[in-house]
């Protein structure tokens, strides 16, 4: 016998509740209690008089749900409850045949109807809890967001750090409770906002103006992105590198001898679901990768100062491993037999010692050898001429 639901996650995005079926109504009504933001239990007071408010943290109402197992409970969610609502939250906590879900129209969808704009074609992120910085390396002229926020404050925030990134001219949509009585929509350009009374719930939607920088979509970035003492992998050899590592979404990176960090912060850049490791032994740069993965609002990355064998058998496993400085056969070694099948290991040298060690493994466990060499025109005298960059010797190695 199929098992009915106890917990039904119920979207609202209007203050009429007309607007529901029937069955949802009648759901409410019935229930034992309704769990909801304030602006959502205040529209159910006369069905239901076993209404409770949202706890801060959220922790806390999902605590007080899973003690009624069994019993009839409401959620009420804003729009789609899987599109950063709290669906994901609470269903990551109860078993598939426990809840139901009930999704209206979103408010990333309120907001493109209300502007005419194209869903598909815009960056639609919530940012509750999360920096403005990681929506960084997006950034460019016409590109259009729609942003969730928690509070006025942030709208505030958000514009000042658009202006100061090159992009104040950005016309920005402040979007107050949008499908309610109060709704409210107001319009201005970044560097210009000073509004005060700006209301929770609050969204933004921003068409990108400017001449801010515009990160390239390819790997081998700018080197000014990153803070660095001049330790830094030249950006064709760090494309080369992150082309042989070949990042995968989800994956987790080891770049050992991190120095700036550069490939760790390339690596996440190619995908939001992606995580590394940098492990770096002098304190300094340790605290530049830090600073790069702050600028950029770099979540995932996990910066640890120590001597990578003192440290990597306690790491969580990776799908790749970068070695971009101190490559030892004790390193080596200590690496091979932690890490798991399947794992790619990429090492680059410019020391014949190490060229050295690198041919003699490539000889007993396979994987590839090549020679980079990448020189660049300048001034030598009146004329020009070659300026010759030491050879990289790359060695990759799938286990």
């Amino acid at each position: 016998m199929k098992q009915i639901p106890w917990l039904k996650i119920i979207g609202i995005n209007s203050s009429d509740i007309t607007i529901l079926p029937k069955n949802l109504i009648k759901s409410i009504k019935d229930a034992d209690i309704v769990f909801g933001a304030k602006r959502h239990t205040s529209l159910f007071q006369s069905l239901n008089n076993n209404l409770e408010p949202f706890e801060i943290p959220f922790k806390k109402t999902i605590d007080k749900i899973l003690t009624m197992r069994g019993q009839k409970v409401i959620l009420l969610v804003s729009g789609d409850p899987f599109w950063y609502g709290a669906g994901n939250i609470i269903s990551n906590s109860l078993n598939g045949n426990e809840w139901i879900s009930y999704p209206v129209p979103s408010t990333f969808s309120l907001i493109a109807s209300k502007l005419g704009w194209p869903i598909e074609k815009i960056f639609c992120i919530g940012l509750h809890a999360k920096s403005f910085k990681s929506t960084r390396h997006l950034l460019y002229h016409k590109a259009k967001f729609i942003i969730l926020l928690k509070n006025g404050n942030q709208v505030l925030q958000f514009s000042k750090w658009l202006s100061l990134e090159g992009f104040g001219k950005s016309q920005i949509y402040i979007i107050e409770s949008i499908g309610f009585k109060n709704e409210r929509i107001r319009e201005t350009l970044a560097e210009k906002l000073s509004f005060s009374n700006i209301r929770h719930p609050v969204s933004i939607a921003v068409e990108v103006k400017g001449k801010g920088y515009v990160f390239p979509s390819s790997t081998g970035k700018d080197d000014f992105i990153f803070e660095n003492d001049g330790q830094i992998s030249n950006k064709q050899i760090r494309a080369i590198t992150l082309s042989s590592l070949s990042p995968r979404p989800a994956q987790h990176l080891w770049d050992i001898g991190s120095g700036s960090g550069s490939i760790s912060i390339e690596w996440l850049l190619m995908n939001n679901l992606n995580c590394a490791t940098a492990i770096e032994i002098k304190k300094s740069r340790a605290l530049q990768i830090k600073n790069t993965a702050y600028k950029l609002g770099l979540e995932k990355l996990n910066v640890i100062e120590a001597d990578a064998i003192k440290v990597i058998k306690k790491l969580q496993k990776p799908d790749a491993v970068f070695i971009g400085g101190g490559f030892t056969e004790e390193l080596f070694n200590c690496i091979w037999n932690i890490i798991p099948n399947g794992t790619i290991l990429v090492a680059n040298s410019v020391t014949l010692e190490t060229n050295a060690i690198f041919s003699e493994f490539q000889k007993i466990y396979g994987g590839n050898l090549t020679k980079i060499e990448i020189s660049n025109v300048k001034s030598l005298g009146s004329k020009r001429s070659w300026d010759y960059n030491y050879p990289v010797t790359q060695f990759v190695l799938e286990k």
